[in-house]
């Protein structure tokens, strides 16, 4: 079947969560031959001997933040740091705390590796990321500076280990292992490309993820038990505010249909809401009056959706419009 999507992947569309991907890659780093082929590929990109790290551990907590995974030698040493990236990439700053946690670790005896591992789409900007740090090292940092700093796609990792163990042997095989991660990425990489970029056939999926994931985010109480039909949304979710006397209201993506064509994401008081007289007289009075939109009865406002945003920063800007809008509604 060319069309299947392997089973972890659709899981992955479903989660969005970077954890998936970084618990499978340590757990195929269990195996000594897979273990060898990255650290290799690792060595020859960096020049630091890395043959001394014999096990990876995830999710290491320090004073400088959660560590994804760490290559470790015999003694306990992070003699490779990897950080795992889909949506928000890692910043300067905490290169630099990494950097000099690591080389604190490390000692004055050892060098290591602060990989940054990013969908093929953010290669570039990972690099830079890299680059930067590299020419703004703080003199403060210390040994810290003899920790290497290298980017790479995910592409080219998985590509490098499906290059030791061939095609496989059938579907209970580590060939098999690394098709499932791969499928996971493809499916993390789609969530950090920017909306502009999604492909017409995946972009009902990709809205459906944003107004899930935006349950996570916005300040009211998400109502699954609504989940009902709605002839103005394409995909849409129910919130409450519990201190607006049951006032509930909406935000879904609606079909481009006049007069609500000028956005893709939407905010809807219902006119049969709880308190939706008040909450429309506290709205025409505050700061967000102008943005107001009347089509049914009902009170919409746009939600701006800059394009070229990734989702995980797209939520961000959604949210803090919702933000700006309830405690209009509030106040």
């Amino acid at each position: 079947m060319p069309n299947h999507q392997p089973l972890l992947g659709r899981l992955a569309a479903t989660w969005f969560n970077e954890v998936i991907a970084t618990d499978a890659l340590r757990l195929l780093l269990d195996d000594t031959t897979l273990r060898t082929a990255l650290l290799k590929m690792i060595m020859q990109a960096t020049g630091v001997d890395l043959s001394g790290v014999t096990a990876f551990e995830r999710e290491r907590r320090t004073q400088d933040g959660r560590l994804d995974l760490e290559g470790v030698d015999r003694q306990g040493r992070p003699r490779l740091i990897v950080e795992v990236k889909f949506g928000h990439l890692i910043g300067f700053e905490q290169v630099n705390r990494y950097r000099t946690h690591q080389g604190a670790e490390l000692g004055d005896d050892l060098d290591g590796v602060l990989l940054l591992l990013v969908p093929p789409s953010r290669l570039r900007e990972a690099q830079g990321v890299m680059d930067f740090a590299r020419a703004n090292e703080e003199p403060g940092l210390g040994r810290s500076g003899r920790i290497r700093l290298l980017a790479l796609s995910w592409d080219s990792v998985l590509d490098e280990l499906s290059a030791v163990v061939g095609d496989g042997s059938g579907p209970v095989s580590i060939a098999a292992d690394i098709g499932q991660l791969r499928a996971v990425c493809d499916t993390l990489s789609v969530w950090s490309t920017p909306l502009a970029a999604v492909s017409e056939i995946e972009r009902e999926g990709f809205l459906r993820v944003v107004v899930d994931q935006l349950k996570e985010r916005v300040p009211a109480v998400s109502l699954r038990s609504l989940q009902v039909r709605d002839p103005d949304y394409l995909v849409f979710r129910y919130y409450e505010v519990p201190e607006l006397s049951g006032t509930v209201f909406s935000i879904g993506v609606v079909p481009a249909l006049p007069p609500l064509d000028e956005a893709v994401f939407w905010l809807r008081f219902h006119r049969r809401t709880g308190g939706f007289s008040e909450v429309k007289k506290r709205l025409r009075r505050s700061a967000v009056a102008e943005q107001i939109r009347e089509h049914r009865g009902h009170i919409w406002f746009p939600l701006d959706a800059d394009p070229d945003l990734p989702a995980p920063a797209l939520i961000d800007a959604i949210v803090a419009q919702v933000v700006v809008i309830l405690v209009a509604a509030r106040s």
